[in-house]
C-alpha cells in the first residue's frame, strides 16, 4: 500500500504542512507587495519624466515659452535625479547583496581551504 509521502507531488509550488521551511506571514507578503507596487509606480513616473525630458530637449524651443520650458526642464531633471538616486540606493542596500555575499564567502573560502589542503598533500609530503 502506498503512503501519502510516496505519492508524487502534483502541485510543485505547494508545500505541505509538514514542511520544515517557515511559512511567510500573509501580512508580511501584503506589505512586500505594497512596497513593490509603490516602487513600480515610482519607476513608471520616473521613466515618463525621463521620456518627457528627452522630448523637450530634442524639440526646438519657441520664443514665447522659453522661460516656462526652462523651469519644466529643471523640474524634470530633478525628478530624474531623484529616480536615479532611488535606484542606486536600492542596489546598494545590504538586503540586496546579503545572500550573494555570504555565498561567495562560503564557497570562496571553501575553495581556498581545499586548495591549501591539496597543496599541503602534494607539496608537504
Amino acid at each position: 500500500m502506498m503512503k501519502p509521502s510516496d505519492r508524487p507531488n502534483r502541485f510543485p509550488g505547494h508545500r505541505d504542512s509538514g514542511s520544515k521551511q517557515p511559512q511567510p506571514d500573509l501580512a508580511d507578503l501584503w506589505t512586500q507587495a505594497q512596497a513593490l507596487e509603490t516602487r513600480l509606480h515610482h519607476l513608471k513616473v520616473g521613466l515618463q519624466n525621463l521620456m518627457d525630458l528627452e522630448q523637450i530637449e530634442s524639440s526646438p524651443p519657441g520664443p514665447s515659452d522659453a522661460h516656462r520650458s526652462q523651469a519644466e526642464i529643471a523640474n524634470l531633471q530633478r525628478a530624474v535625479e531623484d529616480l536615479e538616486h532611488q535606484l542606486a540606493h536600492h542596489l546598494i542596500r545590504w538586503e540586496y547583496w546579503q545572500e550573494p555575499f555570504w555565498q561567495a564567502l562560503r564557497y570562496g573560502g571553501l575553495g581556498l581551504l581545499m586548495g591549501w589542503g591539496l597543496a599541503w598533500l602534494v607539496y608537504g609530503s
